[in-house]
């Protein structure tokens, strides 16, 4: 992962479409989707080495929740 930051959505199957979502990294609050922007870019800067667990929870239109998480390998800073 470069720059630090990552793009982040939530893919629905079954036609369903999601009302809001809100997307957790190492399991704290990080940003809150809701109606039509519900990509967004999520910075990454500024966490510790190592493994970042991504998780982004989302409600369906109609009421269900959808639930997707990836684990990133952050790396360390370039030195300049």
């Amino acid at each position: 992962m470069s720059g630090g930051r990552l793009r982040v959505g939530l893919v629905v199957a079954d036609g369903q479409r999601l009302r809001s979502a809100r997307v957790f990294v190492n399991g704290r609050p990080r940003a809150t989707l809701r109606g039509k922007a519900l990509t967004r870019m999520v910075s990454l800067r500024g966490l510790a080495r190592g493994a970042v667990t991504v998780k982004v929870v989302g409600v369906t239109r109609a009421g269900k929740r959808v639930t997707a998480q990836k684990r990133y390998k952050a790396c360390a800073a370039k030195k300049r």
